[in-house]
């Protein structure tokens, strides 16, 4: 995710990306289409696990970001 939004953010950086496991880029779009949006979200137990910094950069990003 990481890695993506910054090849995105910065492209004149990233000339390419190898994605091993990740995630599809429409993901997003799937899971609402099959529930709501709601349950898209990352639990909060899960985003509450790493330390404060990363929590933060984790909430900052959209959800939806592509």
């Amino acid at each position: 995710m990481y890695m993506e939004y910054y090849a995105k953010t910065f492209p004149e950086e990233v000339s390419a990306l190898v994605l091993v496991d990740s995630r599809p880029a429409d993901i997003y779009d799937r899971c609402v289409a099959e529930f709501d949006a709601g349950r898209c979200a990352p639990p909060d137990d899960r985003i509450d696990m790493p330390p404060a910094h990363q929590q933060a950069e984790w909430r900052a990003i959209p959800i939806d970001a592509e």
